[in-house]
Order: structure tokens, then sequence, then C-alpha cells
């Protein structure tokens, strides 16, 4: 992805850094309302012309009529300085108000609106006389100098409101006080309530319209009420000018009147903003996060990618920024390569997020129409989900749809075909029933023995066709892929097998795990299949790697040793041949090395770090990697995760990959298919969502569950027909 995104051209991170930095300027005074129209007449992005225009004008007769008070100028004879000043000033019609200069065609002395023009200079020489002020000839032009320069600063108040609807729009917020962050707010906050460094030269009053301008259009403060409260501030700097710089009798009457009518409105104002502005203690703990979408040709595109990518600058500082922009990973090299199979390594401590980060890819993979295996689930299943949409259940479900939204993808489940592998005379364990709920998406593959079958990918010949054979589990899950809605030729979806956690501890065989057994000889049968069938691109999914890789083994010949064999040698097998692994481990120190070698993308959080280092499992992960940056990066990666810089319940992730060699941050993006709920058994899910749509997916027992059997067994397809 390139660093500049489709918002402004330029990168985003740049523009929000400089719309902070003005606002700080202008609010403490470091910079006056030339430095604020310079940087808004910068932003081409929103068109604000026709107010700089009259801004630039208006404050520059300001800054020339304010050089004509100084002491060698008022030095000068007066009639000398009157006829300056009046030439200045040139002419006002008194109908409309439109100004004039002088000029040598006497014509020029009417208005458009055919009323005669008028000097401005003897209008408001008359206006101060009816106001009780001496009409000095520099009294009468720096009263026209500050109403010129209120009329600025209401004309900037309105460029800035459209810099902010831009932004607006831009970002796709609900009001411009969502770019704000709490740590932000409090610094506007204290430059409001505490004396600040600035120019010492400019009025308190005409500070107080500085602050304003951010903080009034960030509060939404409405046009006419701003210019109500901007003219009463000017009033009083104009009427103070007059009389404690030009020391004009009178003006310090009117100098009065003017603050108490300011005094009158800053207080309810200020409360109005303030209001508008609070951020609870609630939401100073929340953090906005987008998600850019891809575009073409001007509209977003509704692509799932499996990861977000958050630019370094956002937590590079060894601190997290309150606002977020992430952009969608394109190219996330997670698919095998030509030259070797992707192996995905995900380690993270149980409940942070590691089956989300896994069933992204798996997402990701289905809509790159990838065949997804799982040949060992977690002990819930919660792969068997993923037929189902991702619905409005309960728990955290609704925060999910949020989520997914913001992405532009609509929910769908995916073609799922959930084997469980039971031996002659052996049935599900009742105990198990609410976890291991049967479906119209299970079938059952009847052996003799877990660590000797028979399996067939494909089995389309004239056994089958005449009813004397089962059908392949790729046949199968091509049945549910129609009866779900897709073609007849789908190729692709998940296969999962489930995990029954049968430990037998038979004296003739102790320490057999039936599970990790059908696991070790369903990669055995992938494999040898996959030597001659390329198609379609496959992905191996173990949810938890370290049951069918361990690093050590009690027992020589032991389950684990043959299956953690068996994982080795399929990886290197299928080398070449389409074929990507998802493997996911609590701890990286139980994962054996051949697996933490062939690593290509290594994700990892919220690992632990103990003393011994033998041990710990950050320095374990952290050692391992090979960092262009070396110690500087480890340090800094370690320290993110010992200050817990990325919250729980925000599923950040490290994300290492062998060719880049240094460490990015994703966060997956939630998977369009029903995930598991942790406060909810399998069955609930499945019955919730029976309630939701009236579809037909739980069945009443597992005899009806359809078996399949690789010799002399008949398959029958079930008679229900699901759609998403």
């Amino acid at each position: 992805m390139s660093s500049d995104d489709r918002y402004f051209n330029f990168n985003s991170r740049v523009y929000e850094n400089s719309l902070g930095k003005e606002i700080i300027a202008v609010s403490t005074g470091r910079s006056n309302l030339g430095g604020l129209l310079w940087w808004m007449d910068q932003l081409d992005f929103v068109d604000i012309a026709d107010l700089a225009d009259r801004i630039s004008a208006k404050f520059t007769f300001f800054d020339s009529a304010s050089r004509k008070c100084s002491l060698e100028s008022l030095s000068r004879p007066q009639n000398i300085r009157e006829d300056e000043i009046s030439a200045v000033m040139g002419y006002c019609c008194p109908k409309c108000g439109k100004l004039v200069p002088i000029m040598a065609d006497s014509e020029r002395k009417f208005c458009s609106c055919d009323s005669e023009n008028e000097l401005t200079y003897l209008l408001i020489f008359d206006k101060l006389w009816e106001l009780n002020i001496i009409p000095t000839p520099e009294a009468v032009l720096m009263f026209l100098a500050w109403d010129y320069l209120a009329d600025a600063y209401v004309d900037a108040y309105s460029a800035f409101q459209r810099v902010l609807a831009a932004l607006v729009k831009q970002y796709g917020l609900n009001n411009a006080f969502q770019f704000i962050d709490a740590d932000f707010k409090d610094r506007l906050d204290s430059i409001f309530l505490y004396v600040d460094s600035g120019d010492v030269r400019m009025s308190k009053e005409e500070r107080e319209i500085l602050m304003f301008l951010p903080r009034g259009a960030f509060a939404n403060i409405g046009f006419a009420e701003a210019e109500e409260f901007i003219r009463a501030a000017m009033d009083v700097c104009k009427y103070g000018y007059l009389a404690n710089k030009l020391f004009c009798a009178g003006a310090d009457v009117q100098y009065e009147v003017a603050r108490a009518k300011f005094s009158h409105l800053y207080n309810p104002l200020n409360e109005k903003i303030r209001r508008a502005l609070v951020i609870t203690r609630a939401e100073r703990g929340k953090r906005s996060i987008e998600y850019l979408r891809l575009q073409k040709d001007g509209k977003d595109l509704d692509v799932f990618f499996p990861c977000y990518m958050l630019d370094n600058r956002y937590w590079s500082t060894g601190k997290l920024s309150k606002n977020l922009i992430l952009k969608p990973v394109e190219d996330m090299p997670i698919f095998t390569t030509y030259k070797d199979c992707a192996v995905n390594l995900c380690v993270a401590p149980s409940g942070k997020g590691k089956s989300t980060l896994m069933a992204a890819n798996i997402a990701y993979a289905f809509t790159q129409k990838e065949l997804i295996l799982s040949v060992l689930g977690d002990e819930s299943n919660s792969l068997s989900l993923a037929s189902l949409p991702l619905f409005h259940c309960k728990g955290r479900s609704g925060s999910l749809l949020e989520s997914l939204a913001k992405t532009g993808v609509k929910p769908s489940g995916i073609p799922t075909l959930t084997l469980t592998f039971l031996r002659e005379n052996e049935s599900i364990d009742k105990d198990n029933y609410e976890a291991n709920p049967p479906t119209i998406f299970d079938r059952i593959v009847r052996i003799r023995e877990p660590w000797d079958f028979g399996l067939k990918f494909h089995n389309k010949d004239k056994a089958v066709r005449e009813g004397k054979e089962s059908p392949g589990i790729l046949d199968v899950l091509n049945e549910i892929a129609v009866s779900m809605g897709y073609k007849a030729d789908c190729d692709y979806g998940l296969v999962n097998v489930r995990n029954l956690s049968r430990y037998s501890t038979d004296d003739d065989k102790e320490g057999a795990d039936a599970d990790i057994e059908v696991a070790t000889t369903f990669m055995q049968k992938f494999a040898v299949w996959r030597e001659n069938c390329k198609d379609p691109a496959c992905r191996l999914v173990a949810d938890e790697a370290s049951y069918l890789a361990p690093s050590t083994y009690n027992v020589a010949g032991k389950d684990t040793s043959k299956s953690s064999g068996m994982l080795t040698n399929t990886i290197k097998k299928v080398r070449k041949k389409r074929t990507s692994f998802d493997l996911g481990t609590q701890k990286y120190s139980e994962i054996n090395t051949e697996v933490k070698v062939q690593a290509f993308n290594v994700y990892f959080r919220e690992l632990p770090q103990s003393g011994d280092k033998s041990r710990s499992q950050r320095d374990l992960v952290l050692e391992s990697l090979s960092l262009k940056e070396g110690k500087s990066e480890r340090e800094l990666i370690s320290s993110l995760m010992e200050k817990s810089v990325f919250p729980d319940d925000e599923f950040f992730w490290f994300y290492w990959n062998q060719l880049e060699k240094r460490i990015r941050v994703v966060k997956p993006t939630v998977p369009f298919f029903m995930i598991n709920q942790p406060h909810l058994t399998n069955r609930e899910i499945f019955r919730e969502y029976e309630k939701l749509t009236g579809a037909k997916v739980l069945l009443d027992s597992w005899d009806e569950v359809p078996a399949l059997k690789y010799k002399n067994d008949v398959y029958t397809p079930n008679q229900y027909t699901f759609r998403v």
C-alpha cells in the first residue's frame, strides 16, 4: 500500500498533524489570522477562495492602517494626515455599504444602486461624533480597520467550518468533534484555562477570538451566534485601542459599554462549548478506529481482506494514538509461493483472539477459492459454525457486526463439512452433546482404527454411481455447497474434523489419543492425494499446533511424536503444490523446532515474560525473529507489550514476515461467517439462528447424521436444503 491515501492525495496523518499544530498555534497566539489563512488556503481539497480573498484584503488593510498610527506618523500636521487617510479609505455607499476607491473619474462617485457615494472618512467621522468620541484622523482610520478585522475573523470562522466539513465528509464521521481525542481536548482546555506564551502585542479579546475559532467550530456553534460573539469582542478591541493607544476623548465610555456587552456573551457561549465538547470518563478510554476502503472508479469496493495494517507512525513512539486509520493489506503473503509453502504461525495466550485471526485467514482463503482443511479443531469445535453467516446473536456479536460493516462486507456462511471419525460401536458421549450437536453439515466417517483407515477426497467411480460406495469428502462438500446456493462445480470450502478429546489410558495403549491419531492419518492421506491433485489451492489449519507438533515427547513413539513428524513431513511433501498452513499455539516453547523454522509469517500478541529467558514466551519469540532493526526493535516491541499499549479488546497483532524481516501491527478483519460465542454452546448458537431465520440446521440425534465408509456402506445424503 502506498503511504498516500485516497482522502487527500497525500498521507492523511500529515494533514492530521498539521491541523493539530495549527489549532494549537492559533489558540496560543503563536500564529495569527494570517497564519491560519495561509494554512487553510494550502488545502486544495476544500474551496475557500471567495473567503480567502476577503480575509486577505481586510487583514492587509488593518495591518497597513496600524502602521499609520506610529509616533512618527502622528507627529505630522493633521491636515496632511487627514488627506492621506481620506484617500486610503475611499468612498462608501451610505445605502448598501459598498466601498469604492478614490478615482479621478467622477462617475465612480455613484454606486451601482444609483446612490451617490460619500467619502468613507466623513461617514465615520460623523459616526464618531454621534458616539461622543473626538474623531482624530487615526481614530477614523482605525475605527474602520477594526471593523474590517472583525469581518476577516467572521469570514475565517466560516472558512474553518468548511475545512472541518470537508474532514467530516472525507472520513465519514458524524461530526467534527469525533476527530478530537481526549489528550488533544485536554490540551485545548489547558490553553483556555492557563496563560500560554504567544503574541504579547495581541489583546486579550483577540486571543479569545482565536481560541474560539477552533473550539466553536468543533462544537458546531452556529454562524449567527459566532458572528455576534466575534464582533462584540472586536468592539472591545476597537474602543480599547482608541482610548488607550490613540487617547481619543470619549472612547473610554464606549470601551466600558463594549466590555459589558462582551462579558454578557462570553460566559454563556463558553459554557455551551464546554457542554458540546465534553468527553466523559468512559469515552476517554475509547479509541477511534477507521477502516479505509479501496475504490475503483470513485466507488468503494466491498472486498474482504484478512487484515488491516496500522501505520508505524501510530505506535513506533511507544504510545498508541487515540485516532487510528487502518488500511487493508492487499498483498498479504499468507499463501504459498513458487519457492515455498506459506506457514503462518499465530502465538498468543488463551482468549486473546487467536481463533478470530485464523478465521480471518480462512475467510480470505475462501474468497480466493481455496479448499481449507481443519485437521484438528479446538475442543469447542468453533469452526463447525462457519456454515452460518455472522448474525446478531448474544454476547459481542453486535460489536462484531458493526466492525464488519465498516469494511463493507456482508455476513455470509461458507460451505462447511464437519467430519466426525467414529470407530465401530463408538458414539458421541452424551456429556458433549451440547458442545457437539448434530447438524445438516455433519457427516460421520466410520473407521476401524484411528491410525489406519481408508479415505477418499474424490470418489466418482462406477461403484458410487451404483450406490455401493460412499462419495469422496470433497464430493460431499460440493453437495453442501449446492444446497447453500453455490454452483455445482464448487470445489472449495471448509472441511472440518471434529475434536472429541478422546484420550485413552488403557494398559495396552497407554497415552493414546484417538483425535491426534485421526489428524495424523488424515494428513498422511492428504499428502498422498496432493501428489497427484494440484487443484484447488489448499490450506491446512490446526488451531492448537502443540497438540500435533509438540516440542518434547515423554514416550518414544507416542501419538504426538508421530503427528509431529507427519506435520513436518506434510509441509515438506506439499512444497510447491499450492498448499499453505495456518497453525496456532498458546506457547511458542511448546511446538517443535521444525515448525518454527518453517514459519513464513508469525503473528503474536500479549506474550508473557519471565525472568528465565528460556521459559519467557516473549523473549523466545522476539529472539527467534530476524529483525532489520535488531535489538532496538525487539526492545520497542517488548516495551509495548509490557505497558499493554494495545488493549485486549481491540485485538491488534504484531506481524513478522520472513521476507520483510520487520515488525508490523495488524488488526484481523472480523470473519463474515459465524465465529464462536464464548458464553454460548454451539447448540445454543445454532438454535438462535434457526429462530431468527426459520432454517433447518439442527438434527434431533446423531442417528440422523449420514455416515461415510469407504468399503461396502451405502451413502445416503440428507434431504435438507440450507440457504444463507
